[in-house]
């Protein structure tokens, strides 16, 4: 096995963070494929019509040789909803799905930029059902027109059309890519070829994506993947990232001799440069070359002096290894003893001592200098510019927060080791939701008048409208990874008692309801009655009405949904009807707001508290806030709390009732059904 296959650089990608990836990153139908979650698909192939939807309750990957991705979806508790040419519902069924598809580099929006990609378009998709779901279809077919070979040449159609549909999809592993052009390690990562290939094994936990690239214009040509065949991620690591020798020699090592003695790298000697020596300290540096050797880097030089009486050549070697910890690389170097040779006259020995002593301490300078300018241009380069801004990118985050603790040395190439978090979305749970709201359909004037506002504030004369209302609530149930068709059972609840709703539609007539009717204002009349809501379901949709003139009232509407599987789920609402209301016109509203607002004021000053809710404006307050000033007036029993108290329901209107059935009502003993929940009843509350 090869670790650099001839290429400059090659980072590889575990098979694990790359499912990671395609989970936190690949959106299917609006939802990261993070199983488990569902996807709904429509069928139209064969002359046969309808949908299927499909639960994935787990997801698998597989690097292939010929550089693609093999998806393997699991799926349960899914089905086919047949609507042409005739209805049929085929549940629960499972099986597997596959995807594959080919893996490449793609354009970004950056124009040097090249992600990695899975391209959709050209996928190749497989469909299989299970033994059981094979019988389940076999029997649910039986008699009809469609073949259980027909219903899997649809049903793959469908898969197959769904998943082409979904596009190329990136992910944010981005490099920086200039044809052409000489690469960079430091200050930014910078390729001139850059090649993606799986690196493919029998055991999957030892696949990985690799990124083949090469930083030399001149080393354009070079490279064979395939010599690759096993990745250099060991046990514990998610990242490996390696660079070749001649890399390491042109874009670390020279800049680093170069840095060191504060010259060029084309001033340099061999290895570096093209020149004879470079006169440094008072000695010229014959030649300064790195080997990699197994387990360390070799640092060897040559060097001489010339001076009065003395003739001095030297060589060195220094051994560097390097290790990683977090995001910080850190060079231990072990340099040797110079080795220096002086030919001096006969006449002239007494200068030995004064020449061999000063040309070994400036060989030790200059070996320790270049050692750590290189370890430090590998720490910036490698964890910067490789992956600690997302492998190179400097606008996507997809491997942003790599660490590193290991670092192996080998005559093929440096490598860096380390793991590379990725925050998975949290997976969805099995839930089932009521969703709706009512809506008035139409409006009736029974009465108007002057209203005569006799509180505290005196606000004076104000003309008033009386109508009724009929009032028309739609719901309908969303669920999330429950097989269909839903078997839904749908009750009105009312004072602790369940009342069914059966057949298509028909009326429920509902007694002892407790509701309220607008007069005599401000605080209106409240009562038990009996009241009448119809109803009518289709295609699960519920919709109920009101009678107007039966005032207004909160009940609770509650449905159960069973899965082909027998998993139930349920939820509740309050369904909210104003039947009969009363419009105040001129400016009571803001009058009565401000009149409120001081009282509430001056209540607050006969007792002792920091945290007084204030008074709301009539805008669809959240209930919890009519809620606690309605509690907190009730308890300080003053005259302008008792005031602020008998003005909010003209005030709040429909808010009011929406207040009385809500949870923030029922933790102090309001809620609509099992407690006081008029206005008269709320004056007087029980002790906390």
């Amino acid at each position: 096995m090869s670790l650099m296959a001839g290429f400059d650089f090659v980072a590889e990608i575990s098979r694990a963070t790359i499912l990671k990836l395609i989970e936190s990153q690949v959106m299917i139908a609006g939802s990261p494929a993070n199983p488990p979650f569902e996807v709904s698909m429509p069928i139209a192939s064969g002359g046969v019509t309808g949908s299927t939807h499909v639960i994935v309750d787990d997801l698998n990957l597989n690097l292939n040789a010929d550089d693609t991705v093999t998806l393997t979806f699991h799926f349960n508790d899914s089905d086919v909803l047949v609507s042409s040419p005739l209805m049929l519902a085929i549940d629960p069924l499972d099986g597997t799905f596959t995807v594959q598809a080919p893996v490449a580099l793609a354009s970004s929006s950056v124009p040097t930029q090249k992600l990695v990609a899975v391209n959709l378009n050209s996928a190749t998709v497989g469909l299989t059902f299970s033994a059981a779901a094979n019988s389940i279809i076999a029997t649910a077919l039986a008699g009809s027109q469609i073949t259980p070979a027909a219903f899997n040449a649809f049903s793959l159609q469908a898969v197959t059309s769904f998943i082409q549909g979904l596009g190329q999809q990136t992910f944010p592993i981005g490099f920086n890519v200039v044809p052409g052009t000489n690469g960079s390690l430091t200050p930014a990562l910078q390729f001139e070829k850059l090649e993606v290939h799986c690196i493919s094994s029998a055991n999957p936990n030892t696949q990985a994506l690799g990124l083949f690239g090469n930083f030399l214009l001149s080393h354009h040509a070079d490279g064979n993947h395939t010599q690759k065949t096993a990745t250099a991620i060991t046990a514990g690591h998610d990242v490996a990232i390696s660079i070749s020798p001649s890399a390491f020699n042109a874009l670390l090592f020279c800049p680093s001799v170069a840095k060191a003695l504060n010259t060029t790298v084309s001033q340099l000697p061999t290895s570096c440069g093209g020149q004879p020596g470079f006169d440094t300290q008072g000695v010229t540096l014959i030649s300064l070359t790195d080997t990699f050797a197994n387990g360390h880097i070799d640092v060897n030089g040559a060097l001489d002096k010339s001076g009065f009486c003395y003739d001095a050549s030297g060589t060195f070697h220094a051994s560097v290894t390097i290790s990683a910890s977090g995001s910080t690389l850190t060079p231990h170097v072990t340099p040797d003893q110079p080795n220096v040779d002086v030919d001096i006259p006969w006449y002239c020995w007494i200068v030995v001592g004064v020449v061999a002593g000063p040309i070994g301490l400036i060989v030790t300078g200059i070996v320790n200098g270049v050692a750590q300018h290189m370890a430090q241009n590998l720490a910036d380069s490698a964890l910067n510019g490789l992956l600690g801004n997302g492998l190179g990118s400097t606008t996507l985050g997809g491997l942003d927060g790599a660490t590193f603790d290991a670092v192996q040395i080998t005559t093929e190439g440096l490598t860096i080791e380390g793991n590379v978090p990725v925050a998975l979305p949290a997976p969805e749970t099995q839930s089932l939701s009521l969703v709706g709201s009512v809506v008035t359909s139409s409006t009736q004037t029974v009465s108007t008048g002057t209203y005569h506002d006799v509180s505290i504030c005196n606000l004076g004369d104000f003309p008033y409208t009386e109508s009724t209302q009929l009032q028309t609530g739609t719901y309908h149930v969303e669920t999330v990874l429950m097989g269909q068709p839903l078997n839904l059972k749908w009750s009105i609840v009312a004072n602790g008692t369940y009342y069914p709703i059966t057949g298509a539609s028909g009326s429920l007539a509902i007694p002892g309801m407790k509701v309220q009717y607008p007069f005599p204002l401000p605080a209106g009349t409240a009562m038990n009655q009996t009241v009448h809501v119809g109803y009518a379901l289709s295609n699960n949709v519920l919709t109920l009405k009101n009678t107007p003139t039966e005032g207004s009232y909160v009940l609770g509407l509650k449905v159960t949904g069973t899965d082909p599987k027998g998993i139930s789920k349920d939820d509740f609402a309050n369904v909210q009807f104003a039947g009969d209301v009363v419009a105040i016109g001129g400016d009571y509203y803001n009058l009565l707001a401000a009149c409120m607002q001081q009282l509430w004021a001056k209540a607050h000053q006969t007792v002792s508290s920091n945290q007084w809710p204030q008074v709301v404006p009539a805008n669809y307050p959240e209930p919890d806030q009519v809620i606690g000033i309605m509690y907190a007036a009730a308890s300080i029993s003053t005259p302008e709390a008792d005031q602020v108290l008998a003005n909010m329901a003209l005030q709040q209107g429909a808010s009011y009732l929406r207040a009385l059935a809500s949870p923030a009502a029922a933790a102090i003993g309001l809620a609509a059904g099992t407690g006081p929940t008029t206005l008269a009843e709320v004056l007087e509350p029980e002790a906390p």
